[in-house]
């Protein structure tokens, strides 16, 4: 038996759609890993001359790197694999290609970080946005935010690196629409929350501003760190509040609810929103990013952060026939079933790191 190739997968935290991505590698490849805690800042140094060594002695025997988030971890392979020849292929996800300052997010707003990203960019093989929105789009959501336009082609404009989307993907067979019975005019949203810069930007204030005006209707919010329910003042008493939920009692949330929420500042994606149409969810989304795309016709989308537009939109959206519903319903299940499968991510990834070999 041939002994596998071996890839570099660089990545600042672990999450799901990372891990997907080593799975479908590693039926190919040998992937080793190389990840730091790069929230402590205190090592910076520490971890930037650790990885350059770790690279010196992994990269002349490795096929191709991938880094997931443009950072400071993406410089140094983006340099060596000049010098070793290597390509490195960087994967943009969201914070990597904006800045919001009023929010204290997005790794471009910070001058330092983004000198480390930018040379990163410029020195990568070819960049793989999961969304062409990443590249440069025109913001309007939200009139508070300074920059009318979003994307690294927007703030690296002379950037000449090559990029190819290539969108997020799904275990269509794991989150599936059972079309059993769900709780009437039930709403749910999901976002890691363990601050106050998220708890804003993914939109947690307004959904539950939403369950405290639709006292009728039941709201649950996945992923709100239990500090941060200790900070927050009572919360509505529709409102079901979760830190976490594996996978499997997750997905039994989603068939439970009628609508899934995504009403975020800015978003790279939307993997928990793709999941939860995929369950049936019907979507209701803020309109940044690829979100209006993802969701098509089978939900609503929110042109602006406006609570009184929300409330109202919200207020049509629950006088919906059973029949309407059911139809929306199926059609955000096939959506994502049909665009965005992790199959068709697999295909596309390893079809760039042949190209380049």
């Amino acid at each position: 038996m041939l002994k596998k190739e071996q890839l570099i997968y660089i990545y600042p935290n672990s999450s799901t759609f990372i891990e997907g991505d080593i799975a479908f590698l590693s039926k190919k490849y040998t992937v080793i890993r190389n990840t730091y805690t790069w929230y402590r800042k205190y090592l910076l140094p520490f971890f930037l001359i650790h990885q350059f060594c770790w690279l010196l002695l992994k990269m002349a025997r490795t096929k191709a790197v991938i880094v997931s988030f443009g950072g400071y971890w993406s410089l140094l392979p983006a340099l060596l694999g000049k010098l070793f020849k290597t390509p490195v292929f960087i994967i943009l996800n969201g914070t990597d290609c904006v800045s919001f300052p009023n929010y204290h997010y997005g790794s471009l707003r910070k001058p330092i970080l983004r000198t480390f990203i930018y040379y990163s960019y410029k020195y990568a093989t070819e960049l793989l946005p999961v969304s062409e929105a990443l590249v440069e789009t025109v913001y309007m959501y939200d009139s508070s935010c300074i920059h009318k336009k979003q994307g690294f082609r927007y703030f690296f404009p002379k950037l000449k690196t090559p990029y190819t989307v290539i969108p997020n993907g799904f275990h269509i067979d794991f989150w599936k629409n059972t079309h059993k019975k769900r709780e009437a005019n039930s709403f749910i949203t999901v976002a890691s929350i363990s601050n106050t810069t998220a708890f804003r930007l993914k939109g947690i204030d307004t959904f539950i501003q939403m369950a405290r005006h639709f006292k009728t209707c039941t709201f649950t919010l996945v992923g709100l760190s239990e500090e941060m329910q200790q900070k927050m003042q009572k919360m509505p008493d529709n409102l079901k509040c979760y830190p976490y939920l594996a996978p499997e009692k997750l997905r039994e949330a989603y068939q439970k609810n009628e609508f899934y929420v995504q009403l975020s500042i800015n978003e790279g994606f939307g993997c928990a929103l793709s999941e939860a149409m995929l369950c049936g969810c019907i979507p209701i989304v803020s309109n940044v990013g690829i979100l209006s795309e993802m969701i098509g016709d089978s939900g609503v989308v929110i042109d602006k952060n406006d609570a009184k537009i929300i409330l109202e939109t919200v207020e049509k959206i629950v006088l919906l026939t059973a029949e309407e519903k059911e139809k929306l319903r199926i059609l955000a299940s096939k959506r994502i079933a049909e665009n965005y499968p992790l199959r068709l991510r697999e295909k596309q990834l390893l079809k760039i790191i042949e190209n380049h070999s």
